[in-house]
């Protein structure tokens, strides 16, 4: 039992670190950049006077997306396949349906959160929610 709850928050924590760091290059390259950067003046998007609150206050988020994950993947092991490889794809798979694209939908149906940027938000969700998943599966 002690192990199982090392495991999950191990690979919680490891998961957090992969999605910020993929985060940060998904979100901050200058391609991307430039394009949030033309979106500063839509009232849909917090000003943030300072970044690193925002940085830490989105990893603590994180952190805690990814215990839970961690638990659920936990939880849901013994039903995956035993390769990794399809262990994670079916895991990012239940990701991508319970998180993701019920968040990109309420964005869209209850903000005026840019198309443009939604349709970034889905793409880069899609990828990072794939990084927890094969982290998970490669430590729990």
């Amino acid at each position: 039992m002690l192990e199982a709850l090392l495991n999950i928050l191990l690979g919680g924590f490891l998961a957090s670190v992969a999605w910020f760091v993929l985060s940060g290059i998904l979100y901050l390259n200058p391609f991307i950049g430039r394009i949030y950067k033309r979106s500063e003046d839509s009232p849909a998007l917090r000003k943030w006077p300072h970044l690193a609150p925002h940085f830490f206050l989105t990893y603590i988020n994180q952190l805690y997306q990814s215990l839970i994950a961690a638990a659920l993947f936990s939880f849901m092991k013994p039903v995956l396949p035993d390769e990794i490889l399809f262990r994670g794809l079916l895991f990012g798979v239940v990701l991508l349906a319970v998180k993701t694209v019920p968040h990109i939908t309420d964005s869209w149906l209850q903000t005026t959160y840019r198309t443009k940027l939604l349709v970034i938000e889905l793409v880069n969700g899609m990828i990072l929610g794939f990084a927890v998943s094969y982290v998970l599966a490669a430590v729990i």
